[in-house]
């Protein structure tokens, strides 16, 4: 009876990490990420001095605002009354639109503004009308005083027309056409038109008579003083545009300053102190640009739109950067001091390093971090001495240091000593009956022999079984596919039997396989309770994949080299590791009971210098990463 095999295939991507942003590629769409922000920022730039051209309108209409228009004097005057209300309509409109486009002047778009509309107009046109009718006018008559345009007679020929006014609608066109000039908006095909039209219909002038909206003297004054206020907040907008122009530019030309040609991701990936220094950075820079294209008024609104699809690093990203740097401290015993040997942080980033470590439990690293940044602190860190001082006084309590979380509350009380509450505090301390852990600032060089192993610390007596072991061609026990062309295998350890394969994978294959798999990525989770869940145990990305060509021909020469069964294999599974990401001991067997998997395969698809070992240490074996290359 044939067995069913499960095989579980998994490939290792050991270049990238905790959750988003520290991976090799994920370094390099930041820099796209800014770059592409830069050119929206400069665009904006561009929008917004071009927006200030509006402060020609604003003078036009200030050469046209005369503080000495007087409402009650126009409204003497009907058609001057006419003529003052369409002119304040078309500039209230003409600065309302200006308002309606910019950030800055929302305030005034709240406001309840009661600009006239086109049927006040039609009214005040229609008043002309009925003088005409009672008094026996022609247009040239009740316009002796003031006259109208072509477009404003052409208006209340087409009032008059509207309702059924005929006549008076003919005359107000032949008016409006003999007063056509050629910045009139009014054409004189359109003209000839209603004049052919007004003749045509004038005889059976309908005696129907409207009630209509009457101008009066107060709604003239009201419109007045509206277009002064307009006016004036119109130029304090202005104002505030060029102000925000200057600032956009000072923090553009700052972020040119700052920014360069992309940098090999791989060669920042190498030291883990260098990826989180260069991941707090880029993080600050980006929420710097996208702080002054978010604001930006209407010209911005489609680079704001793209802004939704930037994944900018979030804090818990910068957090998950900084534990992986405290991982990487414990498992190899290192003081801050040890890790920062080729990139320094500041007394900031350390603090938010110890931060981290705190809020983890991880006192002793949490102290010794925010001593280092006690000891780097300058006048331009945000971090202050009495915020250190507090940190370093808890992480200290809290780790079982007592007499050292008193020397630093006394530390704190001598920079203000009227303060009772930390003289409380120190009451406490004096007082405490807590027993005292071993020395804070020694950190404990014990280790699991889980944590050797991942050091490369391996027992002679397994160097020497190693060395015994063999390499050689294999047909996957005959298979046909292999007799010509076999696979090459090295023994790593012969009980439990673990081997190396070479040459299985080519790299036209593996950056085929990432490319799939980047967009996918999420955070890997551990089999618990029946279900998958999120644990600090498994600190990485991963995504299975499906139907896919390339995949499903890796996992079918796997499946011939080893001799096991591709029907009853998992999908390939991609692995995302970066800084300090970890995989803690476990059993890749699910203890179903049946159909369980029997066999686990690991290509690692990326070369690193240190650590990423798979280790078994029932047996005291550790693997190192080797990039699989034909």
């Amino acid at each position: 009876m044939a067995i069913k095999e499960l095989t579980f295939v998994v490939c290792f991507w050991i270049v990238c990490g905790h959750e988003f942003f520290s991976s090799t590629d994920q370094i390099a769409q930041l820099f796209e990420m800014k770059k592409n922000l830069l050119m929206s920022l400069s665009q904006c730039i561009d929008a917004e001095e071009k927006d200030v051209e509006m402060k020609s309108a604003l003078q036009n209409l200030l050469l046209s605002y005369s503080e000495s228009e007087d409402p009650e004097k126009a409204v003497r005057d009907p058609v001057a009354a006419y003529k003052l209300l369409r002119r304040l309509r078309n500039e209230l409109i003409t600065i309302i639109e200006h308002f309606q486009l910019s950030y800055q002047c929302n305030t005034y778009q709240d406001d309840f503004l009661e600009i006239p509309q086109m049927e006040d107009l039609d009214g005040a046109a229609l008043g002309l009308i009925r003088l005409q009718e009672i008094y026996k006018f022609y247009p040239h008559n009740i316009s002796n005083k003031t006259s109208l345009n072509a477009d404003e007679a052409y208006h209340v020929g087409w009032v008059a027309y509207e309702e059924r006014k005929f006549q008076h609608a003919f005359l107000w066109f032949l008016y409006s056409l003999n007063k056509l000039a050629k910045s009139s908006m009014t054409s004189e095909k359109e003209l000839l038109y209603y004049l052919n039209s007004s003749a045509y219909w004038f005889g059976s002038l309908p005696q129907n008579y409207y009630d209509q909206e009457l101008l009066n003297l107060d709604q003239i004054t009201q419109l007045v003083e509206k277009k002064k206020d307009l006016l004036m907040s119109f130029s304090q907008y202005i104002d505030a545009e060029e102000k925000n122009i200057e600032t956009m530019k000072s923090v553009y030309l700052n972020l040119l300053l700052s920014y360069s040609d992309p940098v090999d991701p791989e060669e920042i990936m190498r030291d883990p102190v260098a990826a989180y220094k260069f991941l707090s950075q880029q993080r600050d820079e980006l929420m710097n640009i996208v702080k002054h294209i978010q604001p930006s008024f209407y010209q911005c609104n489609e680079y704001q739109d793209d802004l939704e699809f930037f994944e900018i690093p979030q804090p818990e990203d910068l957090n998950g950067a900084a534990l992986g740097l405290i991982r990487l401290q414990e498992i190899y015993k290192l003081y801050p001091e040890d890790i920062m040997k080729e990139m320094s942080l500041s007394a900031d980033e350390a603090y938010h390093v110890g931060l981290a470590a705190y809020n983890e439990d991880k006192f002793q690293h949490a102290f010794l971090w925010f001593l280092y940044s006690l000891d780097t602190l300058t006048e331009y860190s945000a971090i202050t001495e009495e915020e250190l001082l507090n940190v370093l006084i808890f992480s200290a309590y809290h780790f079982g240091s007592l007499p050292v979380a008193i020397y630093f509350n006394r530390e704190l009380l001598n920079i203000d000593p009227t303060n009772e509450e930390v003289r409380d505090q120190l009451n406490i301390l004096l007082h405490s009956q807590r027993t005292s852990n071993p020395d804070i600032f020694i950190l404990n060089t014990e280790s699991s022999n889980y944590e050797a192993l991942c050091r490369g610390e391996v027992d002679e007596r397994t160097s020497k079984r190693q060395r015994a072991l063999s390499c050689r061609y294999s047909t996957g026990g005959g298979n046909p596919r292999l007799m010509y062309a076999p696979v090459k295998e090295e023994v790593e350890w012969d009980e439990p039997r673990i081997i190396r394969y070479h040459d299985i994978i080519s790299d036209r294959e593996i950056e085929i396989l990432k490319n799939i798999s980047r967009p996918l990525l999420s955070r890997s989770k551990v089999y618990e309770d029946g279900q998958g869940a999120i644990s600090k145990h498994r600190v990485s990305q991963s995504v299975f994949l499906q139907d896919d060509p390339v995949s499903a021909r890796v996992s079918q020469r796997i499946a011939d080299a080893t001799g096991l069964s591709v029907e009853t294999a998992e999908p390939l599974l991609v692995q995302n590791y970066g800084i300090g990401g970890i995989f803690e001991p476990h059993y890749d067997a699910l203890e179903t009971g049946e159909n369980d998997r029997i066999a686990t395969f690991l290509i690692y698809m990326s070369d690193v210098e240190i650590g990423g070992a798979t280790v078994f240490p029932d047996v005291g074996v550790a693997v190192q990463p080797e990039k699989v290359n034909p």
